[in-house]
């Protein structure tokens, strides 16, 4: 199918004593029929018609008036002042189509409508184009919210392994305590322990009882000068071999005679 565009019925394929494609008397009709229009626009749809091979190479592009009063200073779809103007749609304007293309090539949706807006190019936004761009808007927002949501979980998600390694830390560290303490009071009531053994195995001081002194062995000397240890069954025999009495003592170590 062979392309065309918004200003291929105002080309002179129908004048068979035109020398040129489009002369100045193109541009007046196209303007009569597309008054909101702009010669940047005009310009970019006569060159997408020369770029695309349709026009009749027996004939020049342009006759001089257009070129002059027209074409010179529009910008065309190579200009920089029209950056949009390659992605211009058959109808003169940005549609759907050319807004996608327009993404595909890297513009931003937010610079495609701003430089739409600037009015360099005299395109508009088609409808469908406008949805689109709104939708994109959309997905852009419910993206920007995702990221920061992403970002405020990852940032709870920190705050909690914070308080969650202070937690372990608190609970290490009191353990620690805790069994540290544990083994002083171990120790203590150990310390305490052999005290108290040693206390209960000591000797008791000075003179045993009479259970100490029964069946004891005493060392005395016998008249006769014999020397020697016996054993008394009873206290009254040691006394009296000591020579002591109830009363008293005599010189022959005997009780006196009451007469």
């Amino acid at each position: 199918m062979t392309y065309t565009n918004i200003a291929s019925p105002y080309t002179t394929a129908g004048n068979p004593d035109a020398n040129f494609n489009f002369n100045r008397h193109s541009w007046t009709l196209f303007n009569r029929d597309n008054p909101s229009m702009s010669k940047s626009q005009f310009k970019v749809a006569l060159q997408q018609l020369q770029q695309a091979g349709v026009l009749d190479s027996s004939r020049g592009y342009a006759n001089d008036p257009l070129k002059a009063e027209v074409l010179q200073g529009a910008h065309g779809m190579y200009s920089d002042q029209n950056p949009l103007g390659m992605f211009q749609g058959t109808e003169g304007n940005l549609g759907l189509r050319s807004y996608e293309a327009a993404k595909d090539a890297d513009w931003k949706p937010r610079d495609i409508f701003d430089e739409i807006q600037s009015g360099r190019s005299g395109m508009v936004m088609g409808d469908r184009a406008l949805t689109q761009y709104y939708n994109d808007l959309q997905i852009e927002r419910d993206a920007a919210q995702a990221e920061k949501d992403t970002e405020r979980d990852a940032a709870q998600i920190a705050r909690d392994a914070e308080a969650a390694t202070a937690t372990a830390t608190f609970r290490a560290d009191l353990l620690t305590q805790q069994q540290s303490a544990a083994t002083e009071q171990q120790r203590i009531q150990e310390e305490m322990a052999a005290q108290a053994a040693r206390v209960k195995g000591s000797s008791p001081t000075g003179v045993g009882g009479a259970a100490s002194i029964k069946g004891s062995r005493l060392s005395i000397t016998e008249s006769g000068g014999r020397k020697g240890t016996k054993r008394f069954a009873r206290p009254t025999q040691y006394m009296n071999t000591l020579g002591m009495t109830s009363g008293g003592t005599g010189s022959a170590g005997k009780s006196p005679i009451t007469p």
